[in-house]
């Protein structure tokens, strides 16, 4: 951090200088790094301040590749502060200015390629020339009308053969930017979703501060993820869930952020305390979602939610298809919490979520998870791992501390998956009370 603050203080200094020289590129970008350090300083205020004036300063100048990379940090920043609406605008900006980036470039290949074709056949056209006047020296004793034919067969023929290369060598490099501008697209739309679902895990630093007995077992089966785990504190209380949504990869992560900000919303906008009702208001919320679509969409989420509240050790929980595990100090069985057999989604029926309150004491262990660990398939026999098998290993492990116990768990999932395909996203969470 203290590196950040004096590379800002050289880049002040680098400002008034181009400031007196009237250097409108370095002022820009300047700014820019600033804005960028000011980002990974997590002061999106001020980053978005100093990217702003990147922003005008690149417009002045037209540096659209530095403007392109400021419109996208500025999306990033606006995703930050929960701005999504600016953050989807910049972003779009930063897309539309990359495709300009993109067909300015391919002109000039273009231009390139035209110019290298030009030397060829004019190189071909030599040759063949020069090929021509031996053919013709040798045909001298040949009557006027087999020259002239000769002469139109090998001009035909060399015509056609030139109108072939060319078509073939145009299919080719037409259908190779295809295939690159397709894969880039996916590259972006990946990365793009991963830095947005970044946004929504809380560091986990962040979470051992408000419970210093506790360990997240992050695993994505792809890039990005359908698992997350979601963590909040209002007064006391810590909120903390662990939820799977519908598939993994793009898909699932796109249903994951929906889900995450549809829990934020239900706990600080709709002002639901009990999980529970934040659960009701969660599903009301991804449904509403959901539902505006045309397609009939079936995504949905299970989740396992607790609120404890940490001067009275009182857990609060509820569940949506999840279950919740407790681990009573020196007893080595676990107690089961069960879920309502009923996701977050899109339901006929819906039902009201019950609630469970239970005291704890120092010592007790809780565990969410999603169903990624239980269903992996390996061992011997490559068969999958069953919740009998995670509840087993979960007692064996209850004398190390949580930081231990994350690493048991990561062992014992590479040693059981080997060399098979991971199938699932993972994420397990556990707490000890303190």
């Amino acid at each position: 951090k203290r590196n950040f603050e004096k590379a800002i203080q050289y880049l002040e200094k680098s400002i008034e200088i181009a400031k007196k020289l009237n250097d409108k590129k370095s002022l820009a970008e300047a700014y820019q790094e600033i804005g960028f350090l000011k980002l990974d300083l997590l002061d999106y205020q001020n980053a978005k301040k100093y990217l702003l004036k990147a922003e005008l300063m690149f417009k002045d100048i037209n540096d659209l590749k530095n403007l392109e990379m400021t419109y996208f940090y500025l999306s990033i920043t606006y995703e930050k502060l929960r701005n999504s609406k600016e953050a989807l605008d910049n972003y779009k900006q930063s897309v539309e200015i990359k495709d300009r980036l993109s067909k300015i470039d391919a002109k000039k290949q273009l231009y390139k390629f035209d110019e290298d074709k030009k030397y060829e056949l004019k190189k071909q056209a030599d040759s063949l020339n020069f090929e021509n006047k031996i053919q013709l020296q040798m045909a001298k004793t040949k009557t006027e009308k087999q020259r002239r034919n000769g002469l139109l067969l090998i001009s035909l023929t060399v015509l056609v053969s030139l109108v072939l290369v060319f078509v073939q060598l145009k299919k080719v490099k037409e259908a190779k930017e295809i295939v690159e501008e397709k894969q880039q697209e996916i590259t972006d739309s990946i990365n793009y979703a991963k830095r947005l679902q970044q946004g929504i895990l809380m560091p986990f630093d962040l979470v051992k501060s408000w419970l210093n007995e506790s360990f997240i077992y992050f695993n994505p089966k792809d890039i990005v993820s359908g698992d997350f785990y979601w963590i909040e504190k209002v007064g006391t209380k810590i909120y903390f869930a662990v939820a799977d949504c519908t598939g993994h990869g793009v898909p699932g992560a796109l249903v994951s952020i929906i889900c995450s900000n549809a829990l934020s919303k239900s706990l600080y906008e709709h002002s639901q305390e009990d999980p529970s009702t934040i659960l009701d208001s969660t599903r009301e919320i991804v449904s509403q979602s959901f539902s505006r679509s045309k397609s009939d969409i079936r995504d949905g989420m299970d989740i396992s939610l607790c609120c404890l509240d940490t001067q009275t050790n009182k857990l609060k929980w509820a569940g949506a298809m999840n279950p919740l595990w407790l681990i009573r100090k020196d007893v080595e069985l676990i107690e089961v919490l069960k879920p309502n057999k009923q996701p977050i989604g899109i339901v006929e029926s819906p039902k009201k979520y019950a609630q469970h309150d239970i005291k704890l004491n120092e010592g007790d262990t809780i565990y969410l998870f999603s169903d990624g660990f239980q269903d992996q398939f390996g061992g011997i026999k490559g068969k999958k791992y069953m919740k009998k098998n995670m509840r087993n290993f979960l007692i064996s492990i209850q004398h190390q501390n949580m930081n231990d116990q994350k690493l048991s768990i990561s062992t014992e999932f590479n040693k059981w998956k080997g060399d098979l395909e991971q199938i699932d996203d993972v994420c397990v969470m556990g707490v000890r009370i303190t």
